[in-house]
This record gives structure tokens, sequence and C-alpha cells, in this order.
């Protein structure tokens, strides 16, 4: 288990020091909270973090993008994932380093060259300092710097690119080690001089109809958002006899999502308010949604979930298939 020690300076914002307290209550000893797990394409629970090695990994990535990397607050750092758990620890760390985080949809090997336009285009707007990915995109990137891929061997931004690569589960320790970085310490870092007017992270539209535009979100707007969302859906838990007060594995709220963790409801509704709120989520790619659009109903019910969000297409997407 991981017991949560606090070794940094306390968060300066408000929506930090909401998720450390939160940490704080669900850290330690025996009673460790899960807070997410991540379903297979066959239901099965692949991966698995907690309230406290979350935190844990975002203290350290904060650490490597202010120390290790020389970020300085306000810097912009790109994140670029795969499908999984692993990013949120990735936009926590870069809440907590004052980095402003830039969430990307990771590019499909699919329309690699469209999507690469669209990732040129964001790093021509916002000029990161470094892009974060996951291992299955950096592989991508290889691919297609070996010519794999030629169409699209030109096109990946010319930046600093820093690898997590994942642990697998992880019930407690760390949930990724960075390749050409110090991580695995117990470093971590909170930046002190955060004001709840700073922008926490630059918010890009999908880029479906036209050029991907930004939008600054500051630290205030977010936990406004969360603490509305919260307050609003334990009023209606309660209402419907829901129970939410617990610790522990078998208590507490339950949600269940499949949407993508990089943009509004998956990443505010669906993980941010989860965390600072304590509530325990399970997730599935949206990918595997698509394709067994059931699944998500079935382990909506397995899971007991209190609730799930989705567009209205993906309930006809359901309707079609039962």
């Amino acid at each position: 288990m991981h017991a949560y020690y606090h070794t940094t300076p306390q968060p300066s914002v408000e929506l930090l020091r909401w998720a450390e307290a939160t940490v704080r209550g669900r850290s330690g000893g025996e009673n460790e909270v899960v807070f997410a797990r991540w379903f297979d394409a066959q239901g099965e629970v692949s991966q698995t973090h907690t309230f406290a090695s979350v935190w844990a990994e975002a203290g350290r990535i904060a650490h490597e993008l202010r120390v290790s990397w020389g970020l300085g607050k306000g810097d912009r750092a790109i994140l670029c994932y795969g499908f999984g758990l692993d990013f949120f620890a990735a936009f926590l760390g870069c809440l907590r380093a004052g980095v402003l985080a830039v969430p990307v949809y990771p590019p499909s090997p699919l329309t690699l060259s469209k999507s690469l336009t669209k990732l040129q285009s964001i790093v021509e707007a916002c000029d990161p300092k470094v892009i974060l990915v996951s291992g299955d995109v950096n592989r991508l990137r290889l691919a297609s710097k070996l010519n794999f891929v030629s169409s699209a061997r030109r096109l990946w931004p010319d930046l600093p690119y820093k690898v997590a690569r994942s642990s697998g589960v992880s019930s407690g320790g760390g949930i990724s080690k960075w390749l050409g970085g110090a991580g695995g310490g117990g470093e971590s870092f909170d930046e002190e001089s955060l004001g709840e007017g700073d922008v926490a992270f630059l918010q890009f539209t999908s880029g479906s109809t036209s050029e991907p535009k930004g939008v600054m979100v500051t630290f205030g707007n977010l936990e406004h958002n969360a603490r509305f969302i919260s307050r609003m859906s334990e009023k209606s838990f309660k209402s419907r006899g829901f129970s939410f007060s617990g610790r522990e594995e078998v208590g507490g709220v339950r949600g269940f999502s499949w949407l993508p963790q990089y943009h509004d409801l998956g990443l505010v509704m669906c993980t941010l308010t989860p965390f600072v709120s304590g509530w325990r989520m399970g997730y599935m790619s949206p990918l595997d949604f698509v394709r067994k659009p059931l699944l998500w109903l079935r382990l909506l019910s397995a899971e007991r979930a209190m609730f799930g969000c989705a567009p209205d297409f993906s309930l006809r997407l359901c309707v079609r298939k039962w």
C-alpha cells in the first residue's frame, strides 16, 4: 500500500487544496481507496490506480517539469496520450507545476497526416516547450521517423518528447516510469504562487470543421465547475437514496465512462470532478465503446454505477445494437 505523506508546500489554489484533502482522506493503511479502474475490450480490469498513486505520480511529473526539464510557471506542455489511465496524472502534474496543460487527441494511424497537421497547428498556436506522450503514441512516432509511415515522417512537431512507460496494474505505487528523466523517486513539486485567475490549461476544439481553436481555462473556472457538478450530483444521488459518504471499497459514489479524457465532459465531469470529490470511477476506451456499445451498459450494471455521461448519439447506438 502507498501511504500518503505531504512533503511539499500546500497547493496555493482551492482546486488543488481540495484534491489534496481528498487524497489525505482516502490514503494510508489498509483502507487506501481505488480511484480508477480501466476495463479492456473483454470487460476485464487491466489497470487500477488509487487516489494516492495518482497524486504521488502527479507530484513526480510536476517535479520533472519544473526541476528536471526546466519549464517555468506559465510554460505550455502538450499531453498526447493514448486511451488509458495515465493521462490524468500528467494533467494533474501540470496543474501542480503551474505549467499549462494542453490536452490533445492522440494521432490516428489511419489518418496520420491529417492528425499531425492538426497537432502542428496547435503547436503553432500555443508554443509549447515539451510534448508528453504515452508509449503507444511514441511507438507510432518512431515508426514514422523510420519511414514506415513515410508520408507523416516530417509532420511530427520538432520539440522534446517525454515518454511515460506504464507499469501496468498499479494498486499503490507509481503509475509510470519516465524515459529520459529522473522519474521513479519520491520527488514532488507544487507551484506556490498560483492564483485563481491563473490559466490552468488550454482547451482546444477538435478541429473537425476548422483549425483547432484554444480556450483559456483558469483555476477558478475549474474549481467553480467542479464544485457545482459535485454538489448537484451528490444532491441528486441523495434524492435517489444512494450513499456516498464512505472510504470503504464498497461505498461511495461510483461512475463509469467511455468518454475521451482530453475534452470537456470526459475531462471535467468524468475525471477531474470525481477525483477531487473522492468518487470511484470505471473507464473503457472510446474505441471499444464504438465497437461494442453494449459492453458499456453491461459494465455500468456490473459496477453498480450511479452515473454515466454520454452524448445522445451513443444512446442511439446502444439501441441499434440491442
